[in-house]
Order: C-alpha cells, then structure tokens, then sequence
C-alpha cells in the first residue's frame, strides 16, 4: 500500500489523505447523524468540544515534532550525498595531479563508479539496499589506485591523499546506504495516530451538526494535509519528494573531462 501511494504525485497523496480523514471524521458521522435524528445532550456535547480541541493541540505537537526529525533526516543526508560527491571529486583532481598511465586509468575507474551510484545504486536505495554493480566498480577503482607507483616525493605525497580519500569514500557510502533505514520512529506514529482516533471520535459528538460539519471539516482539512506531508516526506528515497543524485551527475563532466 504505502509503496502504491509514494508512485502517486505529492498532489495525489495530499487528496488522498484528505479525502480518507473527512469520509471518516465528517462524511459518515454526519450522515449517520442526520439519517437518525441523532443529537448528543448539550452536557456531552460541550464536554466532547472542550476534549476535541484538547486533542487538537495534541496532534498538532506530535505532527510539529515530526516534521522538524524528517526534515533534519533530509537536510543530514543531503550533506552525506554533497561530502561523498566532493571526495570523489577530490580523488579525480588528485589522480590529475599524479599525471601517469595508472593514474588515467585509475580516474577512468572512478567516473565509471560514480556513474554507477546514479545507474545502478540510486535506484536500489529505494529497496532499502545498495548495489552489488556499484561496490564492484568500487573494488576496481580501489584495485587501480593501489597499483599506482610514486616515482617522486611529490607523487608519494599525493597517493597518501588518494589513500585517505578513498578510505572516506568507502565510509560515507556505507553511511549513505545506511540512510535507507531512516524512517520516523514506530512509537511516534502510534502516538499520532491515538491522538487522531481519539480526537475524531469527540469531533462526532460536537452540536450543532452544522458546527460539528464545519468546525471539524475545517481542523480535519488542516491535519490531513500536515499528515500527509510527513508521508511523504518520511521516506527518503521514494516518491516525487525523494532525494535526487544531483552531486554525482554535477561532477561526472568533469571527472571525465
């Protein structure tokens, strides 16, 4: 189901989410109402606002709490994709400096690499995994770096460089794959989603009917959308908000200039 919806557009999600939340908290309360003449006494009916607009808040915070934890999720791992993109980037420029056959074919190996993170790898972070194509041209690249010979002091210096890049350009790729397993945390959505029921459940007793339809139509209206926007945004990799390889298409031009 929840792979179904990330195919949809943020559009489509949103009027979804909204759509289910009124059938459940307006349409068929209302319905149900207004079919059997059903009107709460004025004691259950105010006790049921006071604790409706209770929960309102409650839902608010935990939504408000959500939010800030997903968009620091994006933010922390657009900065791993930018850092793993300028390593590689540093490694190219250091390959150019070394100015021999090995390292021409060495910084061939890289720009095949990096073109294989946003063929191959990129859309296998949807599957919460990386890709054996991309940690093989990996193992090629590290293979053509170490069969690079210093014949100087200034060469030796610059292999060191690449020797120590390289080993961070391993590391942030196993932290990046890591990332596919950031979502929001099982007891905050079971806190919202108690929040939601309970809060639905007082809007139906609200009086009159009228005020019940468009005092809880409008709160219902402003919570799916705030819902939705955590749907789609909770998963990093999938749907039209996903992270996009833009750091890696930016420097394969030059890595194979």
């Amino acid at each position: 189901m929840a792979l179904w919806l990330h195919s949809l557009s943020n559009y489509q999600v949103g009027f979804l989410f909204v759509l289910s939340f009124l059938m459940v908290s307006v349409m068929i309360p209302a319905l149900i109402r207004y079919k059997l003449n059903l009107d709460p006494r004025d004691s259950i009916a105010a006790g049921a606002d006071e604790s409706y607009k209770m929960f309102i808040t409650l839902v608010l915070v935990m939504i408000g709490f959500s939010l800030v934890q997903l968009q620091g999720d994006h933010k922390n791992v657009e900065d791993l994709v930018s850092r793993e993109a300028t390593l590689n980037l540093k490694i190219a420029s250091l390959l150019t400096r070394f100015e021999s056959d090995d390292a021409n074919q060495a910084k061939a190996s890289l720009a095949k690499y990096v073109q294989s993170i946003v063929d191959d790898e990129w859309p296998e972070l949807q599957n919460d995994r990386g890709s054996d194509s991309t940690a093989a041209k990996l193992k090629e690249l590290t293979k053509a770096i170490s069969k690079l010979n210093p014949q100087s002091n200034e060469q030796d210096t610059i292999k060191s460089d690449i020797d120590a890049t390289l080993t961070q350009v391993v590391d942030i790729r196993d932290a990046r794959i890591a990332t596919t397993r950031l979502y929001l945390q099982t007891y905050l959505w079971g806190s919202l989603s108690c929040f939601l029921v309970v809060m639905i459940f007082f809007g139906w007793f609200i009086n009159p009917l009228s005020r019940m339809i468009f005092f809880v139509g409008g709160v219902t209206l402003g919570i799916s959308m705030l819902i939705s926007l955590i749907f789609i945004l909770e998963d990093l990799y999938r749907g039209e908000s996903a992270l996009l390889p833009t750091p890696y298409l930016e420097i394969i031009p030059i890595i194979t200039k």
